[in-house]
């Protein structure tokens, strides 16, 4: 017999809602499990939170340019995400942190409704336009920018770029 267990909670700013279909048998194991999510949830929003500023990811993103020593998390996204840059010739593009900056996206979503529910003025810079293929912003050359080493733990930043590891530039 199957049965559906789940769990869900708020993190990163959003809520969180997993449902797992199981055996009777596994149902306690995957539990287990589950209770693990928002623990996880929380140690991978302190590294690449980009609007914590003691976030890993914020240090780096306000550092200056050169090599930092970098977590096993995020050594992992940031290779994840310039491969997935490669493999889909930019659609997607973890390097674009100042072009999403300048477009006025500066805050986090709830600080957006914060100020749309307070009256204050949402700011949308009208330099951003869509570009050709749809785009928002254009991006940067990946490849130029960023590198990563995994088996060190090594990741160089050049020419003041800026991570955010969920941007998707595609329509």
């Amino acid at each position: 017999m199957k049965k559906v267990i789940g769990i869900a909670f708020e993190a990163m700013n959003t809520s969180v809602n997993v449902r797992v279909i199981t055996t009777i048998e596994r149902m306690e194991k995957l539990k287990n499990y589950l209770n693990l999510l928002p623990t996880w949830f929380t140690e991978v929003e302190a590294v690449l939170s980009r609007f914590d500023p003691q976030s890993e990811l914020a240090r780096i993103n306000t550092g200056a340019d050169g090599t930092y020593q970098v977590s096993n998390i995020l050594a992992d996204v940031v290779y994840l995400a310039l491969n997935a840059a490669k493999v889909t010739n930019g659609i997607f593009d973890p390097t674009i942190l100042r072009k999403l900056e300048q477009a006025g996206y500066d805050c986090t979503f709830q600080e957006v409704m914060d100020r749309t529910e307070t009256g204050l003025p949402v700011l949308v810079k009208e330099n951003v336009q869509k570009a050709r293929c749809g785009r928002m912003v254009q991006s940067n050359k990946v490849d130029k920018t960023i590198k990563i080493d995994r088996r060190t733990g090594s990741l160089v930043k050049l020419n003041g770029i800026g991570l955010d590891l969920g941007v998707w530039t595609g329509t």
